[in-house]
């Protein structure tokens, strides 16, 4: 009997253990190991001293279930969490108490009291089972560990299992189809290149981009360039474009973006014209010349944030524009802002040029004043002037109301300053005078502050301040002032009385004049409000490169050396077009092709020449080896005729190229530096992939057109499945999690698997 007994208990610790087993930790889209470690047991003191630890251990399982009963939104967001960041080193997986429910923690806590002997517990969760590629219907496994600690410090560990009904996981699906989205990505930079004149699509440039061709170079898609972006060629990109490093058009042409752009680092040379179709946001502090032909035109709007912009040539803003640390705009030009025009900054700015047109508001901030001197300068709505206002030369004209400040200081011109609505003007230090011109104002008139003893007196045969008189009401209001020694206050035009004491009837004013706000108007929208994600402005990308290609499962299978099937095909290492088709064709009898592909393995160097024959099958050639070539790769002879070419530990050698049209993919995982050469006219559809970190390709002589081609990717897709998001592991897991919980009623239950100390 003792004999059965102890084979019973064996059975049933065995059974527990296989169960316990079951409970896997879960990494990004697979199932990793459980390693259930009991906590050493010492014993120590009484009996009650044993029992109060055990006692501890198993009421932290109790009480871990319990909070997860009783909230299981809750539950269901902390679980999740454990399952999103499985792949790491130190998951959120312990338990810390909030009110009647939970979070996870990634740092173990103290030990939760259950007495007041010292008695107490800590619970951590250990493994999740979500089910397989199937997901987990209505139901998925757990496993807790409780810690417990007795009176006298001795500690117990148990494990336990449990089935927790209400919840489910939906199936992994990833499609790769989801991928690859550029028709030309280079993980480093494109120097002097003329690599592809025209394409279609997205292109990613990791590091510096000088264009330079004897044509124009167009990219019709959107543009990403991490570190300067030059060119010597006319250039046009159709969508938007974000370049971490300065933007520099240095001769040749006009640069054109036709959507919104971000500029990380500021200005280079400037020597040929700058035309953004949408708004445009300058960073940085780079400004190395501007030749004074070179123009601008934006069509939204225009920041220049960090750096006071000093362009050469005509300026044209359809939006607003913000220089939030000054202008100087150059003279015998003209420059339109159509919307508002926001100034601020430490040094005073300079609106100069032949003409400046405001088409609203004007709005100039800070300390340092700006001095108007367009030859002409109209404002067409209202200006709010907070420094001192100086008009030196030329003319202003404000079409809406005024505010100024700090009074005016300076007016050149009769008028020099024109304003055809209301004025409202501080003068904290006294009317400084003008130099030799005159204020003409519209309809109003209302000031604070001091007035100097010559405030309106005649200069010349024309008074400083004068009413337009054609223009009615025409009133002036002044706080009351004691400064005003030597003449009676004079506006000339007024129908109010220009003199007497304060109350007589005359402009003055016991209290100050109230003052309207008239800024700030709109703020500038950063490049989030334009379109841009944090993915789009990084100063790398969140994964880069975006995408990888993983051979696994049938496709490794389906891959064969080149040093073998060589010889049993018929072909040696010098091929050609036809030698390439007659690889394929030995592929299709054999009955080795995959979906279509014939797989290889460039394991020997070969070099490959253009016989004028084109390639007639489908292939996936992996490079582990070197290849010689001077644009001899041989072009599809269909748009069917897809040619995958992932260059992984080999090298396509310099001057790689094909005649075109070419269909397919080609892939550099691993860095590379040299030299695309495409002839006039070659096409190639489908995308380019240089993503090995600081590759970098020049392109001489090239004028290809570089088509991104979705029918080609998702062939290549759907009949090989390589491409996958970066970061994504061989087998299918990566460092992302693709399992979500969902509750699929609004309770959650648990059965008990097995209890194990």
């Amino acid at each position: 009997m003792g004999v059965r007994r102890r084979v019973a208990v064996r059975r049933g610790m065995t059974t527990m253990m296989v169960m316990l087993a079951v409970i896997v930790l879960v990494t990004m889209g697979g199932i990793g190991i459980l390693a259930v470690t009991q906590g050493d047991s010492f014993i120590a003191g009484s009996f009650l001293d044993m029992r109060t630890k055990e006692s501890a251990a198993r009421s932290g399982l109790r009480d871990a279930l319990a909070r997860m009963r009783n909230n299981p939104q809750n539950t269901v967001r902390q679980l999740q969490i454990f399952l999103d960041d499985s792949v790491t080193t130190t998951p959120h997986a312990w338990f810390v108490p909030v009110a009647d429910s939970f979070r996870l923690e990634d740092d173990r806590p103290g030990y939760e009291n259950i007495g007041d002997d010292g008695s107490g517990f800590r619970v951590r969760l250990l493994g999740i089972d979500p089910g397989g590629a199937f997901g987990s219907p209505g139901y998925i496994d757990l496993a807790l560990e409780s810690n417990g600690i007795g009176r006298s410090g001795d500690r117990q560990t148990v494990v336990g299992t449990y089935r927790m009904r209400g919840v489910e996981v939906a199936a992994i699906n990833v499609p790769p189809a989801t991928v690859d989205s550029y028709a030309l990505y280079i993980n480093g930079s494109m120097g002097n290149s003329t690599i592809a004149t025209n394409i279609s699509g997205n292109v990613y440039v990791g590091g510096n981009n000088h264009l330079n061709a004897s044509v124009s170079i167009t990219i019709d898609g959107n543009l990403r360039t991490q570190g300067n972006y030059k060119t010597s060629a006319p250039v046009t990109v159709t969508g938007k474009a974000y370049i971490g490093g300065y933007i520099e058009n240095a001769a040749g042409g006009t640069m054109t973006i036709n959507g919104n752009t971000g500029v990380g680092g500021g200005f280079g040379n400037v020597n040929a014209p700058i035309v953004i179709g949408g708004a445009l946001n300058v960073y940085g502090t780079e400004l190395q010349g501007w030749n004074a032909k070179s123009y601008l035109t934006v069509g939204g709007q225009l920041l220049v944030r960090d750096m006071k912009f000093r362009p050469g040539g005509d300026n044209t803003v359809a939006g607003n524009a913000y220089f939030p640390k000054g202008v100087e705009f150059p003279s015998g030009k003209s420059h339109l802002v159509a919307g508002n025009l926001e100034i601020d900054g430490p040094t005073s700015s300079l609106l100069d040029g032949d003409t400046l047109v405001v088409g609203r508001n004007l709005a100039a901030r800070g300390t340092s004043a700006p001095n108007f001197e367009a030859t002409g300068m109209r404002v067409g709505g209202d200006a709010y002037v907070q420094p001192a206002m100086s008009q030196t030369s030329g003319k202003l004209r404000i079409q809406g109301s005024s505010r100024f400040d700090n009074c005016v200081a300076s007016v050149s011109g009769s008028p020099g300053i024109r304003i055809d609505g209301e004025a409202w003007i501080n003068c904290p230090t006294g009317q400084l005078g003008f130099n030799s011109g005159y204020l003409q104002l519209g309809t109003t008139l209302a000031m604070n502050g001091m007035l100097g003893a010559n405030f309106g007196r005649s200069t010349s045969g024309y008074s400083r301040w004068q009413f337009d008189p054609a223009l009615a009401p025409r009133t002036w209001s002044y706080q009351s002032s004691s400064e005003v020694t030597t003449y009676s206050p004079l506006v000339a035009n007024s129908a109010t009385g220009n003199s007497g004491s304060t109350g007589s009837g005359g402009p003055w004013r016991t209290g100050s004049v109230g003052f309207p706000t008239l800024s700030p108007w709109a703020p500038w929208l950063g490049l989030t409000s334009l379109g841009f994600t944090a993915q789009d402005t990084l100063v790398t990308l969140i994964d880069n490169p975006p995408d990888t290609v993983i051979l696994a499962g049938p496709v490794e299978v389906a891959m064969r050396d080149f040093s073998v099937v060589k010889s049993l095909a018929g072909v040696t290492t010098a091929l050609d077009g036809a030698s390439l088709n007659k690889l394929f064709n030995w592929y299709q009898t054999q009955g080795y092709l995959h979906n279509g592909y014939m797989v290889v393995r460039m394991n020997e160097n070969t070099s490959m020449s253009d016989d004028g024959v084109s390639f007639t099958g489908k292939c996936l050639l992996v490079w582990d080896a070197n290849l010689t070539t001077n644009m001899g790769w041989p072009p599809s002879a269909t748009s069917d005729n897809i040619q995958v070419l992932f260059v992984r530990d080999g090298d396509l050698g310099n001057n790689f190229g094909s005649r075109g049209p070419f269909y397919g993919y080609i892939h550099y995982e691993k860095q590379w530096a040299g030299n695309h050469k495409w002839p006039p006219g070659a096409e190639m559809h489908g995308s380019l992939y240089l993503a090995g970190a600081s590759s970098s390709i020049i392109g001489n002589g090239s004028e290809l057109k570089l088509i991104r081609d979705q029918d080609v990717i998702d062939d290549i897709q759907q009949k090989l499945g390589i491409l996958y998001p970066h970061g994504t592991i061989k087998g299918g897991s990566g460092s992302f999690n693709s399992r979500k919980l969902t509750l699929r009623e609004m309770w959650v239950q648990f059965d008990r698997i097995s209890e194990i100390r």
